[in-house]
């Protein structure tokens, strides 16, 4: 799917490359028969936003509740190559209807509180709720 920087990939290592069959997640959801999304939780390292889009018609017709997705700060360079995982794409993909409600670094993010997180980490976590439902 994509390649990490340089720095990145001799951070974390890397060994070899492999391919993977992937499907489309609104499809998914589809034969399963599910219509709505209570919370999408998604920390696909970079590809959080590409997967998000792929739920497009769920977000679009008021069918996803809450959502949070690990991003990529908008102040810092993306490890991950070849992928957009910012935060204001994100800001920019999702209607108006999704308004963004914490931020910070963790799965225990409290409501209505955008926590610092510490200026050399690339990423954090944001949840957006959908004031339409």
């Amino acid at each position: 799917m994509h390649e990490f920087s340089k720095k990145y990939k001799n951070h974390v290592g890397f060994s070899k490359k492999i391919k993977i069959k992937t499907i489309n997640l609104a499809s998914h959801l589809e034969t399963q028969n599910i219509d709505f999304i209570d919370e999408y939780i998604s920390d696909a390292e970079g590809h959080d936003l590409t997967i998000l889009k792929s739920l497009e018609e769920f977000v679009f017709t008021n069918r996803v509740k809450k959502i949070q997705c690990e991003v990529t700060r908008n102040n810092k360079s993306n490890p991950h190559l070849n992928t957009n995982n910012y935060e204001e794409s994100f800001d920019k993909f999702l209607p108006p209807q999704y308004k963004k409600i914490c931020s910070g670094w963790g799965s225990l993010l409290t409501v209505g509180k955008f926590d610092d997180v510490p200026s050399h980490y690339e990423f954090m976590d944001v949840i957006w709720l959908n004031r339409m439902n």
